[in-house]
């Protein structure tokens, strides 16, 4: 497994539709798979490979303080593996390189019945980030847990 950092590219638009598509359990709202797919090809991205393809994504909005990860998936097929693990201790040391001292994401919190959500925060604990707040930002049927980690 390859993982690098992607500037801004169409490559990464891609990437991210063909894993996402693969993860309707998170992404079924078409709506907004798009426009994590567009934001993808317009924001940097750690990409993981295999055999020359796609098998993960992180797509990050970068504040002078922190990257907030703005959408990650990787290929059911590959989950359980530890591409996502690696991903982000790849991206743990390029915020530090980068003079960050936060990892933000923002999930569904637990008051959602979301089994898969609750596997997205697990895996989030289990790499370090803490619940920090909760949002109301997508309405009240997806209630938002913001969670960080401090680099």
């Amino acid at each position: 497994m390859n993982i690098t950092i992607s500037q801004p590219s169409p490559q990464n638009s891609q990437a991210a539709k063909v894993i996402l598509a693969d993860l309707p359990e998170w992404f079924g709202i078409p709506e907004s798979t798009q426009a994590y797919v567009d934001a993808a090809g317009d924001e940097l991205c750690l990409l993981a490979e295999a055999e020359e393809t796609a098998i993960g994504f992180i797509s990050l909005i970068e504040t002078e303080t922190a990257f907030e990860i703005d959408c990650t998936g990787v290929l059911k097929s590959y989950q359980g593996q530890g591409v996502g693990s690696a991903m982000l201790e790849k991206l743990k040391s390029y915020a530090r390189q980068h003079a960050k001292t936060y990892l933000l994401v923002k999930t569904l919190s637990a008051v959602h019945p979301s089994s898969s959500y609750a596997q997205t925060r697990a895996f989030y604990e289990k790499v370090g980030f803490r619940p920090a707040r909760y949002l109301e930002i997508w309405g009240s049927q997806l209630p938002c847990l913001e969670m960080v980690l401090t680099l």
